[in-house]
């Protein structure tokens, strides 16, 4: 930004195009051309301004910071949802569960193999994610592990019993998989995922009060430092989102595996 002022008039000079840096060219404009005026007419100051920084969380949180986070809770989902699609909707399809009614394996027992199995699938995932976004985006996570790790776990179940829920709404596991994309679509846009829900109109804003991930996101980030939430909300969140899937797995558990 070039500036050009012969005492009574200022002209700026700009590359025009750019549209990344218009908002800032803009800003340097307005504020030069206050400073110049307050200068020629002698004005005195009467209010002074002073910014005094808050935070929502122990840090002080960046952009990357926001989306990292974002970006764990999109990973909870996808581990989550589809695994249960892939299990309880593409192996009942193709009459692999059926075959499991003649084992003597229980079908608690292989439940629990599967819900160990996404949980541990999403903490390396998330893992590595942490490490990403420190190396490229030097991210300033702080992290409190213990309600960290509940967290994972609540989310993991939490986002199976969302999963459950497709597959039994729809029996064709395509059919499943394309609502659980549809659905991954929506919540990018209405769960406050990259962006802050306060950034949509109040109207469009309830939409994230009934889509899970918006309560996943919340937990991840008051997890990392991000976000405060009170405590007896980050309990009753967890044990919503543990039960749910709990109750969900052992329901379909009990309808797909059992012998009749």
């Amino acid at each position: 930004l070039g500036m050009i002022f012969n005492g009574e008039k200022i002209t700026y000079l700009h590359q025009e195009g750019n549209l990344e840096q218009q908002s800032t060219i803009e800003m340097a404009r307005a504020s030069i051309s206050a400073a110049v005026e307050k200068e020629i007419n002698n004005a005195r100051s009467f209010i002074v301004v002073e910014n005094i920084p808050e935070t929502a969380g122990r840090i002080h949180a960046t952009d990357a910071d926001y989306t990292m986070s974002g970006v764990i809770a999109i990973s909870l989902l996808s581990a989550g949802m589809f695994s249960v699609i892939s299990v309880f909707g593409r192996y009942r399809k193709r009459g692999v569960l059926d075959r499991f009614k003649i084992t003597p394996l229980r079908p608690f027992t292989f439940v629990l193999g599967s819900t160990l199995t996404r949980f541990l699938v999403s903490l390396v995932s998330i893992v590595l994610i942490l490490v990403v976004s420190r190396l490229l985006f030097r991210t300033t996570f702080q992290i409190d592990w213990l309600p960290f790790l509940v967290s994972i776990l609540s989310s993991t179940l939490g986002m199976m019993a969302l999963g459950l829920f497709l597959t039994l709404l729809f029996r064709n596991p395509e059919t499943a998989d394309a609502a659980a994309s549809i659905l991954m679509v929506i919540v990018v846009f209405f769960a406050g995922i990259y962006f802050p829900l306060s950034f949509l109109p109040d109207y469009l804003r309830v939409i994230s009060i009934f889509l899970p991930v918006k309560y996943v996101a919340e937990l991840i980030r008051h997890s990392l430092g991000i976000e405060f939430v009170s405590t007896s909300y980050f309990v009753i969140t967890n044990l919503v989102l543990f039960l749910s899937g709990v109750v969900l797995l052992y329901f379909t558990g009990k309808r797909y595996l059992s012998a009749s």
